[in-house]
């Protein structure tokens, strides 16, 4: 299996640059595997595709404004993207720094407007130990001077920054949005309880009933690696599956999900659950249909695994 077979050619025009004014107005393309067919419909109307006693499970993550802005002790101009912290504190963390040639074990980064500072620890394959001081409270100065996390190929400035953030959003702490989950509002979530669908979150111990049904990847990755018996087991921990096809669903049937860049392991995964051809025909479509792609784009809504392979 090669990252190649899961290439795709995307105008750039087709890249999400904002989110749209409404949350809920994004697209939803409907793949269904076991029909294979397309169904061109709306996030708004996503209660339609779901069932009473369904079970609809959200990433509660919070992002932190995890992007600092500085300059070395040379003057040069330094960034350092905030990862996960090191003592459960806020003062030691795992980061990304550039450039991180310039910033070996024992430099010093200063914030812009800011008392806050950083010492690099040690510089590890990829990633960085820092430890920030200054104010008494680090990170309560990361939430003031810290811009959004939001990738590359977002250019726009993101002028209101709980636009990065779901509105059920709890747990902070993440360094990336659960883009899927941006396009719900309250009325969208009050009028899938009102169909009769449970919602709960991957930090909440999750029973079976009807479908499970997935918000984003981060969703599908937690539930199909505390998979047990016919549920799965409460807890805190680390995972590190990497879904590709071939895997054997044990929880999810069905997700919802953003369009993911080519080559990538998430659409890989999303090729696991509904097969990697009628996939890749699905961004086709998509492309040609004239949606939008990435962190504010529109989404699609997967039925169901593919048929005689996916789900055990």
């Amino acid at each position: 299996m090669k990252t190649a077979d899961f290439d795709y050619q995307l105008p750039p025009e087709r890249i999400a640059q904002h989110p749209p004014a409404e949350r809920d107005a994004a697209r939803m393309l409907v793949l269904d595997p076991i029909a294979d067919r397309l169904i061109d419909s709306a996030v708004r109307k996503l209660p339609r595709f779901l069932e009473p006693g369904d079970l609809l499970v959200l990433n509660d993550s919070r992002v932190l404004p995890a992007r600092l802005l500085g300059r070395r002790d040379d003057g040069g101009e330094a960034e350092v993207l905030l990862l996960r912290s090191l003592n459960g504190k806020s003062d030691r963390w795992e980061a990304l720094t550039r450039p991180s040639r310039r910033l070996p074990a024992g430099s010093r980064i200063r914030f812009h407007d800011s008392v806050l500072g950083a010492s690099i620890e040690e510089q590890r394959a990829g990633t960085a130990v820092i430890h920030l001081d200054g104010p008494t409270d680090p990170l309560e100065e990361v939430r003031r001077i810290g811009e959004m996390p939001t990738p590359p190929y977002i250019k726009e400035h993101l002028t209101d920054q709980e636009r990065y953030q779901t509105v059920y959003s709890r747990e902070e702490g993440s360094a990336a949005a659960p883009t899927a989950g941006l396009h719900f509002t309250p009325r969208l979530l009050n009028a899938i309880r009102d169909r009769g669908v449970q919602t709960a979150f991957v930090t909440l111990h999750v029973g079976r009933g009807g479908r499970v049904v997935a918000v984003g990847t981060t969703c599908v990755r937690v539930l199909e690696s505390a998979a047990e018996g016919n549920g799965v087991r409460a807890g805190t921990a680390w995972t590190s599956l990497l879904i590709l096809p071939g895997h054997r669903f044990r929880v999810v049937d069905g997700m919802l999900t953003n369009f993911h860049l080519p080559k990538s392991t998430l659409l890989m995964l999303v090729s696991a659950f509904a097969g990697r051809d009628r996939v890749l025909h699905a961004y086709q479509y998509a492309i040609q249909a004239g949606y939008r792609f990435y962190s504010f784009g529109d989404c699609m809504f997967i039925t169901g695994p593919q048929p005689g392979g996916g789900r055990e």
